[in-house]
């Protein structure tokens, strides 16, 4: 490497910390280290969970590539590092994340992942579409015992964490447990537009406990911990 490039390179955190992007599609914009996501970078916002990235200026289109982030992360990460990935993993999993990031039908359709720009044909899929009112998922919402056919569009999808609909008064649990359905509920559709596979509730259902299990060793409140499994085991499992 010239000077020159050196002292370009050595200025790049300072001009990035200076700069916000335009996200587009996710080609040029780096995932822990460009302003794209709030005031702050991930990676000033998850500093753990950075240091154990392999790829610590990978795209944001390279780890949104595949259902899960593709992070890239060295095995044995540590307490810090492992409670941070939930954390992101949350963030990036809810409903109110930035809605370019959404798998929308017109981002499917430019990813040509599929010839249909969805699940349903000729209904916009927004967020609360995606979430609530498309018929797949309601009918998974309805199967582990939730009733979400009387929320209006008009007031989105924040009533998932307004209304208790999980009657959980913890509020960091209920967040959690609406995160992980959220999750499976997006990673469902995925599944129908890019490998063609219509998974059941159950499939679903079991994944939501595995996750809340998962989840569970990793937080450092034992109570919450407890909330989490009890959580885990409300999921179905088994028919």
């Amino acid at each position: 490497m010239t000077p020159i490039w050196k002292d370009i390179y050595d200025l790049l955190p300072s001009f990035r910390k200076e700069t916000k992007v335009l996200l587009g599609n996710g080609l040029m914009t780096a995932f822990w280290v460009d302003l794209w996501f709030g005031p702050d970078t991930l990676a000033d916002m998850f500093p753990a969970l950075f240091s154990h990235t392999l790829r610590p200026n990978a795209s944001v289109a390279r780890v949104f590539s595949i259902t899960t982030l593709q992070l890239s992360l060295r095995p044995r990460l540590t307490a810090a590092a492992a409670q941070e990935l939930m954390e992101l993993s949350a963030l990036m999993a809810k409903c109110r994340m930035i809605p370019s990031l959404l798998l929308s039908g017109e981002a499917t359709l430019f990813r040509s992942a599929s010839s249909s720009s969805g699940c349903c044909t000729g209904i916009e899929e927004d967020c609360f579409h995606l979430f609530i009112a498309c018929p797949r998922n309601r009918s998974f919402w309805a199967f582990i015992g939730i009733d979400v056919t009387s929320l209006p569009a008009s007031l989105g999808t924040d009533q998932l964490w307004t209304e208790s609909l999980l009657l959980e008064n913890n509020p960091r649990v209920c967040s959690t447990v609406l995160t992980c359905v959220l999750w499976n509920i997006w990673k469902c559709r995925n599944a129908k537009i890019f490998r063609h596979e219509d998974e059941t509730n159950l499939t679903i259902s079991r994944r939501c406990s595995e996750d809340l299990s998962l989840w569970s060793n990793r937080c450092s409140s034992p109570v919450d911990r407890l909330k989490l499994e009890t959580w885990s085991g409300f999921f179905p499992v088994y028919m």
